[in-house]
């Protein structure tokens, strides 16, 4: 599918399109290009020209079931675009009492470090917000966590940094750790029984929960650029950071984004649920639930947020 040249076609394409109404973006199929707008009077800001729009949160996420999930539960999509190869929603939220806030999420093109920090990087120098968050799922390490459980990145790597030398690997590791602002209100949240109650609640549905209570991490977690079904893999990481919490495709590349990117740097998040362990028997058994959990997290963060 090609792209258009310039800027005024983009504003040409989206202005043919503009008319084009829906009642729920949730199932929508978006063509390049083609914006959509919900009909309601709390969501004038959609009619405002895009380079007036301040968008305060940049949360994203790899693939599309996940960009579903968050959606949903966000709720209140006034806009949806696919331009310049990247999809993202806008959504208007009111986060706490008389606190409104506007929230772009976006879906990768592929999962992967690479896809994930050209996402990040478009949505930064586009919107330049004041948070980039993460949620979605991710593989936990065993005796680390349970099925279903959340885990907070922190800090974050890319495993496959280093050098092979006569058949070794040598690690080469640069970590980042959410900063002083993100820390003390996840560490709270962490400690919060009924918080952890009312975000396994939410789930309705009594298949594809885990029988055990949520609980949340903060953990140490690896980013790399294959899907792992290895045991034998995992135990080599451990090798190199014994503490290791969870393993995904895509962290990495937000946090390194937010802190170095940019020339302002912004507070990151990435919070995943554990879907698997990363073994030969992985399934998807509990991956909707586990993506569902992490994007109430992240509503709850907000909320912490803009409280304090």
């Amino acid at each position: 599918m090609s792209f258009w040249n310039t800027v005024d076609e983009v504003r040409k394409k989206k202005a043919e399109t503009r008319s084009d109404r829906v009642n729920n973006v949730d199932n929508s199929v978006i063509r390049e290009g083609e914006y959509k707008q919900k009909d309601t009077k709390e969501n004038d800001i959609a009619l405002r020209n895009e380079n007036e729009l301040t968008v305060d949160v940049v949360l994203m996420t790899a693939v599309e079931d996940e960009y579903r999930a968050v959606c949903k539960i966000l709720k209140n999509i006034f806009a949806e675009y696919f331009e310049n190869g990247f999809k993202y929603c806008l959504v208007n939220c009111e986060i706490i009492d008389g606190v409104n806030i506007v929230i772009a999420v976006f879906r990768q093109n592929n999962m992967g470090l690479v896809s994930a920090s050209m996402t990040a990087t478009y949505a930064l120098n586009k919107f330049k917000p004041n948070l980039l968050l993460m949620c979605g799922v991710c593989a936990g390490v065993k005796d680390k966590a349970n099925l279903g459980d959340l885990i907070i990145f922190s800090p974050v790597y890319d495993y496959g940094s280093g050098k092979y030398c006569a058949g070794h690997f040598l690690p080469d590791y640069r970590q980042h750790q959410i900063n002083g602002v993100v820390r003390p209100i996840v560490e709270k949240m962490c400690c919060d029984i009924n918080l952890k109650r009312e975000i396994r609640d939410a789930w309705e549905n009594q298949s594809g929960k885990p029988i055990t209570e949520l609980e949340i991490h903060i953990y140490p977690g690896g980013s790399g650029a294959a899907v792992i079904t290895d045991e034998g893999v995992v135990e080599e990481l451990k090798t190199h950071q014994r503490t290791l919490g969870a393993i995904d495709m895509e962290s990495y590349a937000i946090a390194e984004v937010a802190n170095v990117a940019m020339t302002k740097e912004i507070p990151w998040l990435v919070v995943k649920g554990v879907q698997d362990f990363a073994t030969p028997l992985k399934n998807d058994q509990y991956r909707e639930y586990a993506a569902f959990v992490s994007g109430v997290f992240i509503k709850k963060f907000l909320q912490e947020f803009y409280s304090n």
